[in-house]
C-alpha cells in the first residue's frame, strides 16, 4: 500500500481540484481518495508526500507510433537492424509513460512483442493496443516504393515498424486482416487515402475500393474488434465510414457534410495537426524529400482554410502565406478545389482521449529517441 499524501487531486472530470488530499493506493488499484477532513492516519505501508503537486488519471494518446523512431521512416528501414529499432522504440514506450501516458494506442509498426514486454514488466511503459502493419493498396500511403522500384513489399527486409503490407483486392485484403489478427493485433489499420509520407500517391487520392474496406471491417468483426483508417478527403474519409471503419485517423480535410455522416454513424475521429505543425518545424532538417513536404503544405493550407481567423491572428497569417507558397507551385500536389472543406469552425483537440477501459479503444510523436532531440517522438504518422 502506498499513501500519496498533500497532493491536489484533479479528478478530470470537470470537479474543482482537491487540494491537500491522500490517494491510497494498493497494487494498481486506487483505493481511497481522503481530504482534509478525514485523515490518513493509520493507513500504513509507503508514504509519499507529494508537496502540493498535482495528481490526475494518466493521460491517453489514440493515435502514436513508438516504431517511428526517424522522420524519413524509408532510412529507417535501411538503417536500422530489428534489434536496434526494437531498444529504440522501448525506449520510445518508456517515454511515454514518463510524459504521462498511462495507455496508448499504437496505430500502425508496433507489434503484440512489444505491449507483451511492457505487460511483463521487461520494459516500463504504458498499456498498448497496437494494430501491426497497416494495409495498404500498391501505390497507396502505405508503399515506400518509388516510382523506379518494382520488388513487392519492402526490399529491405525490415520486419518492425511501419513496414509495407501491401494487398490489393477483397481476397488478398482478408487474408491480410487474417493474418494481423493472428500476430496479435488489437484492430486492424488500413491507410483508406493519401498522405505527406507516401512517395508516390495524391494527398487527394481516395485509396482502397467500398468492397475492400467492408471486407476489412467484416474480418475485423469477426474478431471483435474493428478497423481505424488513415484518410484525409470527405470523399476517402466517406468510403471508410460507410464500409463501417470506427475511426478516421487525421481527417485533415473534414468537411461539415462528412462530419455529420460522421457523427451519425458514430465514427470517432483522431485529429493530428499538431503532427504536421512540428513535422514542418523539422521536416526539412530530418530529411523529408521536397515533394513530401510540398504536401505538408498543403495539409497546413487546408488547416488554415478549416480554422479560419479565430485562431490567432499571427499565425492565420503565417498559414494564409503558406497557402499562398503551395498554390504557385507545379506538379501532382497542387490543392484542389474538389474536396477541400468548406470555411468554418472544427474543434481539434490537442491531445487524443478516446478510449475505453474494457481494451478496445472508443476512439479511436517522430524524432530519434534521445530527450535532446526535437519533440517530435511518438509522432502521430502523416
Amino acid at each position: 500500500m502506498i499513501s500519496f499524501r498533500h497532493a491536489t487531486v484533479l479528478a478530470c472530470t470537470g470537479a474543482d481540484p482537491v487540494y491537500d488530499a491522500t490517494v491510497i493506493v494498493e497494487g494498481a488499484v486506487i483505493k481511497d481518495v481522503l481530504t482534509s477532513a478525514r485523515p490518513a492516519a493509520g493507513a500504513g505501508g509507503e508514504v509519499i508526500d507529494c508537496g502540493g503537486r498535482t495528481v490526475m488519471p494518466g493521460l491517453i494518446d489514440a493515435h502514436v507510433h513508438v516504431c517511428a523512431v526517424e522522420v524519413d521512416l524509408s532510412a529507417q528501414r535501411r538503417d536500422y537492424p530489428p534489434s536496434l529499432l526494437a531498444y529504440a522504440a522501448g525506449m520510445m514506450i518508456r517515454q511515454a509513460l514518463d510524459q504521462g501516458f498511462t495507455t496508448v494506442r499504437d496505430a500502425g509498426g508496433a507489434d503484440w512483442g512489444m505491449k507483451e514486454a511492457v505487460d511483463r514488466g521487461l520494459i516500463p511503459g504504458p498499456r498498448m493496443f497496437v494494430s501491426g502493419h497497416p494495409l495498404s493498396q500498391s501505390g497507396g500511403h502505405g508503399d515506400s516504393r518509388t516510382r523506379a522500384e518494382s520488388y513487392p513489399g519492402c526490399g529491405c527486409g525490415a520486419e518492425l515498424g511501419m513496414v509495407p503490407n501491401i494487398a490489393d483486392g477483397v481476397d488478398e485484403v482478408r487474408r491480410a486482416v487474417r493474418t494481423q489478427l493472428r500476430r496479435g493485433a488489437d484492430a486492424i489499420k488500413v491507410m483508406a487515402g493519401g498522405g505527406v509520407a507516401s512517395p508516390t500517391d495524391r494527398l487527394e487520392s481516395p485509396q482502397y475500393r467500398p468492397d475492400e474496406l467492408s471486407a476489412a471491417v467484416a474480418e475485423a468483426e469477426a474478431a471483435g474488434t474493428y478497423v481505424l483508417a488513415h484518410a484525409y478527403t470527405p470523399a476517402a474519409i466517406r468510403n471508410a465510414v460507410q464500409a463501417g471503419v470506427r475511426s478516421i485517423e487525421h481527417g485533415n480535410f473534414l468537411d461539415e457534410a462528412t462530419a455529420a455522416l460522421m457523427a451519425a454513424k458514430g465514427t470517432f475521429l483522431v485529429p493530428t495537426f499538431v503532427t504536421y505543425e512540428k513535422l514542418h518545424e523539422h521536416g526539412r532538417e530530418r530529411g523529408l524529400a521536397a515533394a513530401q513536404l510540398a504536401k505538408l503544405d498543403l495539409v497546413l493550407a487546408i488547416k488554415a482554410s478549416v480554422l479560419g481567423a479565430h485562431q490567432d491572428p499571427d499565425r492565420h497569417h503565417q498559414d494564409q502565406r503558406r497557402a499562398a507558397r503551395h498554390r504557385g507551385r507545379d506538379g501532382n500536389h497542387r490543392s484542389r478545389k474538389a474536396g477541400r472543406p468548406a470555411r468554418g469552425r472544427r474543434r481539434s483537440a490537442g491531445r487524443h482521449r478516446r478510449a475505453a477501459a474494457s481494451g478496445q479503444p472508443d476512439g479511436d510523436r517522430q524524432g530519434r529517441p534521445v530527450p535532446q532531440a526535437p519533440d517530435l517522438g511518438r509522432s502521430a504518422s502523416s
